[in-house]
């Protein structure tokens, strides 16, 4: 058993499964290792998962140095729309979509949808806020690496990186056993 990892949707249901060992078993011995999906994408990610203030002050940096100066939200402001824009990073990324692909499409569609005819310029408004979709592919991108090179992240980063590294991680582990229960 001491080779034996369960993967569990929630830690706190590990307590079942031991009980149940402890009473099936007659000799004393080692339990298995017991972690939540999150554990485990963190363990074979090798990042850590950032809480959401941590998340919103690592993203104000990026998008600092990844917007012009003056043009900067205060810290304010930007906490007021980042924490949505973080979900939307969070949501792509745990499903393992192409992020940079869909973002792209929501900055054409934003395009479209304030594209007038006969009119070849937006107002400074207007064009500000297609500006802004623009450059979400940018923090997207810049937000992602920062993050990385501190091997840390919010959960759909982590668990992209695990499901980018798990033969990697089958490779070092295959002397162990891992069983998925729910």
């Amino acid at each position: 058993l001491s080779r034996v990892t369960f993967i569990l949707p929630k830690k706190s249901s590990g307590l079942f499964i031991t009980t149940i060992l402890k009473q099936q078993l007659s000799h004393t011995t080692f339990l298995p290792r017991i972690l939540s999906i999150e554990e485990f994408a963190k363990e074979i990610s090798g990042f850590e998962i950032l809480d959401n203030i941590g998340l919103i002050f690592e993203f104000y940096r990026v998008y600092q140095a990844n917007t012009q100066k003056g043009a900067t939200d205060t810290f304010e402001n930007f906490s007021k729309w980042a924490s949505i824009l973080l979900q939307d990073f969070n949501d792509l990324d745990s499903n393992l979509f192409d992020t940079p692909s869909i973002l792209a499409y929501l900055s054409d569609t934003k395009r479209i949808e304030q594209w007038q005819p006969g009119e070849e310029k937006g107002s400074p408004m207007i064009d500000n806020y297609l500006s802004f979709f623009d450059k979400i592919i940018t923090y997207h991108a810049q937000f992602k690496s920062h993050l990385k090179k501190q091997q840390t992240g919010y959960q759909g980063l982590v668990y992209r990186e695990a499901a980018e590294t798990i033969a990697e991680f089958s490779k070092r582990h295959r002397d162990q056993k891992f069983i998925f229960a729910a």
